[in-house]
């Protein structure tokens, strides 16, 4: 009695592993994807660094199979400039060809410089330098459709002299 319920209890358990393990590897259907944005090089671990120099690398991750191209646009936001329309640079990447679909796969960079795009802009820095806000999005996401996120660029760039204060 004692052994079957054993048997049972390990059947039980390698069973349970199986389908965490599987639920793991096999991303939901969605807007799935992250993007990070790093410095000029790419390493193991993928972190967001929200202080950049003027060129810097997006890194695109764990995007499904077969995602459309990924859109990507920079414009300067508040306390830099109140947000608007005004596109500092735009671009693309190809995310949804990646080797295989799951975790911590690396689908594609796109190395930036926005030296020129912050110099043209006519606009000065913060203190921190310049807040820049970045915005993904791709003909077929699923979800929302797109990604965002802030962060700072250096007020060096585009002659921008040195930071304020």
């Amino acid at each position: 009695m004692k052994k079957t319920i054993g048997t049972a209890l390990s059947v039980g358990g390698l069973v349970a592993l199986l389908c965490v393990t599987a639920g793991a590897a096999i991303a939901a259907p969605g807007n799935n994807g992250d993007v990070k944005v790093a410095g000029t090089s790419v390493d193991d671990i993928p972190n967001n660094a929200p202080h950049q120099g003027c060129q810097f690398d997006l890194e695109f991750y764990n995007f499904d199979l077969g995602s459309p191209d990924a859109t990507y646009t920079f414009t300067l936001t508040a306390p830099t400039k109140p947000s608007g329309d005004d596109a500092l640079k735009t671009g693309s990447a190809v995310v949804g060809n990646g080797p295989m679909g799951g975790f911590d796969q690396l689908d594609a960079v796109a190395s930036v410089d926005l030296s020129d795009a912050l110099g043209a802009s006519g606009v000065d820095p913060a203190k921190q330098g310049f807040h820049v806000r970045l915005d993904v999005t791709g003909a077929g996401m699923h979800g929302n459709g797109s990604k965002s996120k802030t962060f700072w660029v250096s007020g060096d760039c585009g002659g921008g002299g040195t930071l304020p204060g």
